[in-house]
């Protein structure tokens, strides 16, 4: 196997590899989360402007994220919900000038 290599760091096998990008995308879903529980009740806002200057990680993860959380919270009536999904925190509040999805704290 070819070993695969992030910036700055020491080469890792493909499935390291792929491991490493999981638990990136899994911490950083959890601490979009963790911060979205912290808003107060009805603030709009976007995923950019939850992590602030946090907002540093690879383009892919932070496309990633942001899908993932569309689904998690786009606009969509209780009884289509799956069963066993966590209740609902936020919700989808379209798009902005800049295209980017707002959300709003429930």
């Amino acid at each position: 196997m070819c070993p695969i290599s992030f910036y700055n760091e020491p080469p890792l096998y493909i499935s390291k590899f792929f491991q490493k990008l999981i638990d990136i995308f899994v911490q950083a879903y959890e601490e979009a989360l963790r911060r979205v529980e912290a808003l107060p009740p009805r603030t709009v806002f976007t995923l950019k402007t939850l992590f602030g200057a946090d907002w540093t990680m690879r383009r892919g993860t932070k496309l990633t994220l942001g899908k993932a959380f569309y689904e998690q919270f786009k606009e969509n009536p209780d009884e289509e919900r799956d069963k066993n999904s966590p209740p609902k925190i936020a919700e989808s509040r379209g798009k902005d000038k800049s295209n980017i999805m707002r959300y709003e704290r429930l």
